[in-house]
């Protein structure tokens, strides 16, 4: 392990593996090139020894990614929300996106602050379950390019 902290790299699965960074890259990836039955399972193998795990900010870095949707709750109390926030997650992984949750507690207020900390983060989307529905908060995620799904709790 020749890394800072003990991260494990795709260098270090290389060298265990007796092959080049970027036949790991292709098996991590699945591509974009073929590879060998045997080389890809010896790469797992590598990888599952060493305790490999992907780099998400590196990842997003080059695919200007990062696979992460964050959603807003009105209140992670009320259990309509808490059975929202399960099947949009349960959907997101479904498509291998992560979730963030922040809560509103329906504060408007706290709303806005939990969309711009998103943007900052640079999430890939936002699903809002507002706290005020007349509080848009629509013009930071289109300001940012990021998609928006909004849903309203009030009449």
């Amino acid at each position: 392990m020749s890394t800072p902290a003990g991260r494990i790299t795709l260098a270090d699965v290389a060298r265990r593996a007796g092959t080049s960074t970027a036949v790991v890259s292709y098996v991590m990836n699945n591509g974009p090139r073929p590879v060998a039955a045997a080389t890809r399972e010896r790469v797992l193998a590598a990888a599952a020894d060493l305790g490999y795990r992907p780099n998400r900010i590196a990842r997003a870095l080059r695919s200007r990614t990062t696979g992460v949707v964050g959603l807003v709750l009105a209140d992670a109390l009320n259990p309509y929300f808490g059975a929202l926030a399960r099947h949009v997650e349960q959907a997101l992984a479904g498509h291998g996106r992560l979730m963030l949750i922040g809560n509103a507690g329906y504060s408007a207020e706290r709303q806005r602050h939990l969309v711009e900390r998103f943007l900052a983060a640079q999430v890939d989307g936002l699903v809002i379950a507002s706290a005020d529905a007349g509080d848009d908060v629509s013009g930071h995620a289109r300001a940012a390019g990021v998609p928006a799904v909004f849903l309203h709790n009030g009449p």
